[in-house]
């Protein structure tokens, strides 16, 4: 052992030099010093320090750090001859390394299954989950849906300014839809690994940006499997090689003691199987770390019960500590949360459970009942469990999916709610062991959350992401118990920071599903969600007809309060919208989705019944196409609605005409002009072929010059102005039974383009006359539907209102008489309207 890293204590000369240096010094700006301020500024422990004053051995380096900061010498202290003792050479063995692990691969779940008298090594169910590297702290900028809401926690993909592959392809016959983006996504992302790319890329290469494979931090929400993979690097290490040693600390186990002291009297004294350590033995463990021959695998810093956890480890990992391979895991709250003082690990995190990880996780779970395996995975496969999919992404609330559905035999609670209180519940039980809490607290901590996400739900935005304004404004500051409480158990979790402030941290439920089922639980009355002013709406609530609080309303009536669920359902079963009954669609639809959750209510009308549900059954078969997309374009803005400019300038034109028209100039192009005067060309000889008298060679300029069009403008928005629009419709009218090429070129006009939603209302009112031209039935139906969606894809929020205003009129008995086809397209496009406006805008536009 070098003579720095020998062990020295104070002679009792030394001990008197030391105390009234202590009692009679002070500091430049004049404080008196105490063990604390010593510590400080010797970058000692405080425990070290007192030890040194009490006469005991400590490190040479920290006995020197010591005496300087109090004007002393070492050797006034120690006294010249003194001497250590040579280390002894201590052998921890490759069996001890693992019979210790093996200690900690049991699941953290198995307190609550081992009273069902089942419990797991992490092994049994293990699972490999990829990895990415992550570089900068994620910036939150918006909103997911609640069944995505697992992307939340999820990292991104690195910037990437080129459009990605198209949403839908590109339709050549009838029905065809349109070309669309994807959005560029924002940061995070660098590198994605399995898990022996990991291990061998990372840790046995040491290919890492920051510490070359000595520093690994492994991060995640809660329940993500950082601990499982902490475990998976251990027997990495142990399987490569029989010369080093792997020490595992639970962080939580410190309960105030330092690392080092950790290592000497509780590791060490476990290992060497001995009752008392000595000095000579903490000199070969030492040894052991000084020869680099030691991995410290550091589970939970979040754990640790202190104020500023990444600052207390990285001041513990000094000296010989800092030989050692750190591998540690920390929640993404934590590290994100302030300074960083660990600045040098390179982080990685968990990726979700794929689709195919899942199963593979419950076949693992179920081996020995593989009936209820494959019975959960079915379950899971069914419409309306796609919040449960998401939400079962994460190892933690898969375990506690797995453990109810086999507590029950494969009978889950008859409601959502029911479920999800059981997960409530559970989770609570989970966290017991480091998160104590009294029935009181957590009937306080709920109610609160309940608020909570109440307000964030009720915001016209971002109601999944959390500001800490808004968290502190309902839970009090981040120390005070209710909130801390809330960010200890993990009900609420950093996920960021806000883009338009990095200064301000962003949180969010462990899952919004678990955000919607505490605003649920919440709600006493059922006029929060509808109280129905039929004579003035803006005086009603009318949050029954708001997407975001449907999850919530079904989960509400999970609850066991029959008097408001029968009122409020009597509501809905009444509720007359005063528009031609559009929007009583939406009740009655309510009305039978509920049923599911209160399946006890009968209508209030038992003779009526069978035949409102038989009429509800009709109205689903007709507009099936877009009931269930539940669309919503509460989000958009006109800037989506941007296209490309078909405008030229003069020096375009001859820009043009310099690069020729030779299709191998054409196609090196880079410049969007060169398309833009295709399109120019195609639009004036499709008018030219128009203007003239149609023979066989004028009708083979059309079709060439439609399909030019319909090749050019595939995938893209385009500014159609007025005189695009008028020649597209005018050909439409000319050649009907082109439909499907014309409304997929319409359908490229940009967002909100005011000249091709006039044109399709009037189309859609019958004021082109299309039956003059068109002797088919069944064609005349498909333009009229091709229509209807195509102007709805064309609609943002600003047009919605005009168009509820302009489509009323063909609304009536007669039109539904004499032209059904053209009542359903325009009824289509109205409930869509009636999607993604609130009742009373809705109403408003249809009285205007």
């Amino acid at each position: 052992m070098s003579q720095s890293n020998s062990r020295v204590n104070a002679t009792e000369l030394g001990l008197k030099r030391l105390k009234d240096a202590k009692d009679s010094q002070r500091t430049k700006e004049g404080k008196r010093f105490t063990y604390e301020l010593i510590a400080e500024l010797s970058y000692v422990s405080v425990s070290r320090v007192k030890a040194f004053f009490r006469g005991e051995r400590i490190y040479r380096d920290n006995a020197i750090a010591i005496a300087k900061v109090l004007g002393l010498e070492l050797r006034e202290i120690i006294g010249e001859d003194e001497t250590t003792n040579p280390p002894q050479k201590i052998v921890i063995e490759y069996q001890t390394c693992q019979r210790m692990l093996e200690e900690r691969k049991r699941l953290s779940i198995n307190p609550l299954t081992s009273k069902d008298g089942k419990t797991f090594n992490y092994s049994d169910i293990y699972v490999p989950l990829g990895l990415v590297e992550k570089r900068e702290q994620e910036k939150q900028n918006g909103d997911v849906p609640p069944e995505q809401g697992s992307s939340l926690y999820s990292p991104r993909q690195q910037k990437n300014n080129l459009p990605l592959f198209p949403l839908l392809q590109k339709g050549v016959g009838r029905g065809g839809k349109g070309l669309g983006e994807r959005p560029n996504n924002t940061c995070e992302i660098t590198q994605k690994y399995d898990n022996e790319e990991f291990f061998t890329e990372v840790l046995e290469k040491g290919n890492s940006p920051k510490s070359q494979g000595q520093r690994i931090a492994i991060i995640g929400e809660p329940g993500a499997g950082k601990t499982t993979q902490l475990q998976k690097i251990a027997d990495w290490v142990l399987e490569k090689t029989d010369q080093e040693i792997v020490i595992w600390v639970s962080l939580a186990d410190l309960q105030g003691r330092t690392l080092e002291d950790y290592l000497f009297n509780v590791w060490l004294k476990d290992a060497l199987k001995t009752a008392r350590v000595t000095e000579a033995m903490e000199d070969g463990l030492v040894e052991l770390f000084n020869e680099s021959k030691v991995w410290l695998l550091l589970d939970g810093v979040d754990e640790m019960g202190v104020n500023n956890p990444l600052y207390e480890i990285n001041s513990q990992i000094k000296g010989w500590i800092a030989s050692a391979r750190v591998v540690l895991t920390c929640r993404v709250n934590v590290w994100d949360a302030g300074k960083n003082h660990l600045e040098k690990f390179d982080i990685y995190r968990n990726l979700d459970f794929s689709d195919s990880q899942r199963d593979e996780f419950i076949n693992k779970w179920f081996f020995q009942s593989s009936d209820l395996g494959e019975s959960l995975k079915n379950e899971l496969m069914k419409s309306g469990k796609e919040r449960i999919k998401d939400l079962v992404k994460n190892p933690l609330r898969l375990s506690l999916l797995c453990y109810a559905w086999q507590k029950r035999k494969g009978d889950l609670p008859e409601t959502k709610a029911g479920l999800y209180q059981w997960f409530v519940d559970t989770f609570y039980q989970w966290k017991e062991e480091y998160f104590s809490t009294t029935s009181a607290q957590r009937k306080e901590l709920n109610k609160a959350l309940g608020t909570l996400a109440k307000e964030a739900i009720d915001q016209p935005v971002s109601r999944f992401r959390l500001t800490r304004r808004q968290v502190v404004q309902v839970l009090g500051e981040l120390d005070e118990p209710l909130c801390k409480l809330a960010i200890d158990i993990g009900w609420l979790n950093q996920v960021g920071v806000a883009e338009e402030n990095p200064d301000e941290p962003v949180y969010a439920f462990f899952h919004p599903t678990f955000q919607e089922y505490f605003a649920a639980v919440s709600i006493e009355d059922g006029k929060f969600f509808l109280n129905h002013i039929s004579e003035n709406p803006d005086q009603g609530i009318y949050r029954i007809f708001e997407p975001q609080w449907k999850e919530v309303i079904l989960l509400w009536f999970g609850k066991n309060d029959l008097e408001q669920k029968n009122y409020l359902m009597e509501l809905l079963e009444n509720f007359d919208d005063n528009c031609e009954e559009v929007y009583n669609w939406q009740a009655l639809l309510w009305v039978e989705k509920l049923l599911d959750e209160f399946p006890s209510y009968h209508l209030s009308n038992e003779e009526d019944e069978e035949e409102i549900r038989k009429d509800i059954n009709i109205f689903k078969k007709l507009f099936s196409s877009y009931i269930s997309q539940d669309k919503n374009l509460k989000n958009i803005t006109k800037k989506d609605g941007e296209g490309i400019d078909l405008t030229l300038k003069p020096e375009d034109i001859k820009l043009i005409y310099d690069v020729g028209f030779e299709r191998r100039l054409l196609e090196k192009s880079k410049h969007y002009l060169i398309d833009v005067f295709e399109i120019k060309m195609a639009f004036y000889s499709l008018n030219q072929s128009l203007d003239k008298n149609r023979d066989i060679e004028d009708e083979l300029i059309d079709e060439q010059a439609i399909f030019k069009l319909f090749e050019l403008t595939s995938g893209k928005r385009w500014n159609f102005d007025k005189y695009h629009i008028i020649i597209l419709f005018h050909y439409l009218i000319a050649n009907p039974e082109d439909d499907y090429t014309v409304f997929p070129i319409i359908r490229c006009a940009n967002k909100g383009n005011n000249y091709a939603i006039e044109r399709l209302i009037l189309l859609l009112n019958g004021e082109l006359n299309l039956e003059k031209y068109i002797e088919e039935k069944e064609l005349l139906q498909d333009i009229y539907e091709e229509a209807a969606e195509v102007l709805k894809d064309l609609l943002i929020p600003e047009n919605l209102k005009q168009t509820v205003s302009s489509l009323k009129a063909s609304i009536n008995d007669e039109v539904l008489e004499n032209e059904r086809d053209r009542y359903l397209s325009c009824y289509n496009v109205l409930w869509y309207c009636a999607q993604n406006l609130n009742y009373p805008e809705f109403y408003k536009a249809w009285h205007f």
